[in-house]
Parts: C-alpha cells; sequence; structure tokens
C-alpha cells in the first residue's frame, strides 16, 4: 500500500551506477561496432525504461491477486526450467543449458525463478506463523506438527527441487543467490528455532 522509499532509492542508486558503468566500459566497443559510443548504453536504458513500466504494474497488482497467482506463476517456472534441457527449445552455451529461445529471443528463466519464488514462499509464510503464542503445550504441539507438515517440508522440497535443476544447469551463482534469499526469507518469518536447527543438521549430514 506505502511505497517503501529505501527501497525504492536502493535501486535508483543502483541503476545509476549500472548506467555510468555500462557507458564507460561498452563506449569504445560499440564505437567499433556501431559507430557511436552510446549504443549499449540506449539498449541499456530503453530495457530499463521497460522494467520501470513493469514494476510499477506490479506495484499495483492487489496482495491477494498475488498470493493467489503464485503456486501458478511457481509452476510455470519450474515447468521452464525444465524446458531448457529441451534440444529444440533449449539453447547450449559453452557446455551450459540455461536459456530458451523463441523467434531470435533467448532469455533465462532462473531469473524469472529469483521472482517467483520469493512470491511463493512469501504467500505460504504470510498467513501461517501468528504472533500471539498459547501456553497451551497441546496446542503448541499440534501448531508445531501443522507447520513441519505444511511449512518446513514445502520449503525443503522447494529448495530441493531448485537446487537439482539449476545444479544440472551449471548455474552455481544463481543458485546461491536465490537459495540464499528463500533461507533468509524463511527464517525471518517468525519461523521456529528448531527448524534451523532441524535445516542445519540436514544441511551438514
Amino acid at each position: 500500500k506505502h511505497i517503501n522509499y529505501y527501497f525504492l532509492g536502493l535501486v535508483v542508486f543502483l541503476l545509476g551506477f549500472g548506467a555510468l558503468f555500462l557507458s564507460v566500459l561498452s563506449s569504445l566497443e560499440s564505437l567499433d561496432f556501431f559507430g557511436n559510443t552510446n549504443h549499449y548504453l540506449i539498449r541499456h536504458l530503453i530495457r530499463v525504461a521497460l522494467g520501470i513500466v513493469v514494476c510499477f504494474v506490479a506495484f499495483k497488482l492487489p496482495m491477494p491477486f498475488l498470493k493467489k497467482i503464485s503456486p501458478w506463476l511457481l509452476l510455470v517456472n519450474l515447468f521452464l526450467l525444465v524446458v531448457v534441457f529441451f534440444p529444440i527449445l533449449g539453447t547450449n552455451f559453452w557446455g551450459a543449458s540455461r536459456w530458451i529461445s523463441l523467434g531470435g529471443i533467448s532469455f533465462q528463466p532462473s531469473e524469472f525463478l529469483k521472482v517467483s519464488s520469493i512470491l511463493y514462499l512469501a504467500a505460504l509464510l504470510s498467513n501461517t506463523f501468528s504472533t500471539t503464542a498459547k501456553k497451551d503445550w497441546i496446542v503448541s504441539a499440534k501448531r508445531g506438527l501443522y507447520n513441519f507438515n505444511r511449512v518446513f517440508l514445502p520449503f525443503l522440497l522447494l529448495l530441493a527441487v531448485i537446487i537439482v535443476i539449476l545444479k544440472y544447469q551449471r548455474d552455481l551463482s544463481t543458485l546461491g543467490i536465490i537459495a540464499g534469499t528463500l533461507i533468509i526469507i524463511y527464517f525471518s518469518a517468525r519461523t521456529p528455532v528448531w527448524h534451523l536447527i532441524l535445516a542445519f543438521l540436514l544441511a551438514t549430514t
């Protein structure tokens, strides 16, 4: 409902710094291939403008709608991650299968996974953990079992699927970013401490 001006300022800074960095590094190559020093910069700014439009549209989408479609977005994204291995649609560069080529346009589905996985996990966690804790140990035990079956196991399954697919795509950098982000989100959502201990034990075995 409200703009996070700190986050917005950080995004604007990164966009400005990235455009400046690109203009400096690409000017000579742009001059050699296209006869002007700003070809890559202009193409980058056009894509930034398109991204801003998409960002504005996404900001206006109601949160209940995003929660409702988040599982479907994730399923479609996971399907596209598998499509990269198909000989007709998938494109292999330097021994890595990460891209889908359609009509001369190539895109990397793992980039969209950075958004769809966060939306899905946030929707899963948003209404699960209550801010008020009851003292009745039976109620607490039942809630703990519910959280384990309905939240912790789906989280581990999601993480395992992402790890397997991106490992076969040889995209360990994207895997590190997505896995690290999902882990931070999960354990920032008032999840029980024993989830963290169990996750650590599973990771070390």
